[in-house]
């Protein structure tokens, strides 16, 4: 999926859905109670011992990717590893939780990340759940409830949502302001752990992204020792987060960076919202963000980093860009004075171009 390309971040850790040990009333028609079921889904901790295999595939208008990932879980403490991924890009990271924190581990770089753990919050009265039916998981028999988000702000925290399982997105997740839409949850008639989920959430633009998380082989009640939630002794820990920065105006952007900003200049009803900086991994992006009526465009600058590692088009207009095309966005990307130049949004490639020239290149 192109999209992965494009954010700065390498994984990001979102929680979804939890593990549960508590037994489910019936209604009077004999069915089991959709709330009943998704509240003991967010109960989690005192569950059976859990370890499992399962797969996970990430879908939008780009294409889909698939991950595979081994889990192990006893109580309050977790722990997820990714056993292959496209291109390999995340085979042999590990997330785990150890009760008081949650650890990130990259492989590549044999780097740590120590996050403080979520919490799970209470937001069943945001939620609207309706029992499907019942199915087979892992060759195991569950109960399948719809969950759709009828509260704003339960949707933004997609977090929280169902308990404090937690899965290792793609980066297409990260720089995407996405809300979640809908859930479905096959849940274990026996443990009451969630073996299966489907999540549907949306970018404000109405692009799609569909994630459908499948336990293919899992067991309950394993012995797990407890070496299973801890990192490798020389893994180097890192700060989490990269450094963020906004400021008033380019100029006082200009003075910040090591780097001279090209001035561009942008049509007037082209209305300036932001001006921002981050730094990832050292390398410092500028961010201009312009409203264009209910449209943004960003226009970004960087000494490295903003090429996208598989465009759909190079050397393209007067400025030799390179071009990726989204379900949504469209990405510009050129050699500007020995730095990258970027201009993306809801646009066609000719009005980018056009676009571009108004950015000055000595």
């Amino acid at each position: 999926m192109a999209s992965t390309r494009l954010a700065l971040a390498a994984v990001v850790v979102l929680a979804v859905v939890a593990l549960a040990g508590c037994t489910t009333t019936l209604s009077n028609d004999s069915s089991p109670d959709a709330d009943a079921l998704v509240a003991d889904a967010m109960e989690g901790d005192d569950a059976e011992a859990v370890v499992g295999e399962r797969t996970v595939e990430y879908a939008d208008g780009n294409g889909n990717e698939t991950t595979t990932e081994r889990v192990w879980e006893t109580g309050d403490r977790y722990r997820l590893e990714t056993v292959s991924s496209p291109e390999g890009e995340y085979d042999g990271d590990v997330v785990v939780d150890n009760g008081t924190s949650i650890l990130s581990y990259d492989a590549d770089t044999d780097e740590a990340i120590v996050r403080d753990p979520s919490t799970t919050a209470n937001v069943t009265e945001g939620l609207e759940s309706t029992y499907v039916g019942t199915d087979t998981v892992a060759g195991r028999d569950v109960h399948v409830v719809d969950v759709d988000v009828r509260n704003e702000s339960v949707k933004r925290a997609i977090d929280v949502v169902v308990g404090d399982t937690r899965f290792v997105y793609p980066v297409a997740i990260e720089e995407r302001d996405i809300a979640l839409q809908h859930q479905r949850l096959w849940i274990d008639e026996e443990y009451g752990y969630v073996l299966k989920q489907r999540e549907i959430y949306e970018d404000p633009d109405g692009t799609e992204l569909e994630v459908t998380s499948t336990f293919e082989e899992v067991s309950f009640g394993e012995r797990i020792d407890d070496d299973r939630f801890e990192l490798p002794d020389d893994a180097d820990v890192v700060d989490p987060d990269p450094q963020q920065w906004e400021f008033a105006d380019r100029a006082e952007a200009d003075d910040h960076v090591a780097f001279d900003l090209p001035d561009a200049e942008f049509p007037d009803d082209y209305e300036l919202r932001a001006v921002r900086a981050d730094e990832y991994e050292g390398r410092i992006t500028v961010h201009e963000e312009y409203a264009v009526g209910s449209d943004l465009l960003w226009y970004s600058v960087a000494e490295e980093g903003l090429m996208p590692a598989e465009p759909d088009r190079e050397n393209v207009g007067t400025v030799n860009a390179t071009v990726l095309e989204l379900d949504g966005p469209t990405l510009l990307t050129w050699e500007c004075g020995g730095l990258q130049v970027q201009l993306s949004g809801p646009f066609d490639v000719e009005g980018l171009l056009e676009l571009a020239e108004g950015v000055p290149c000595e």
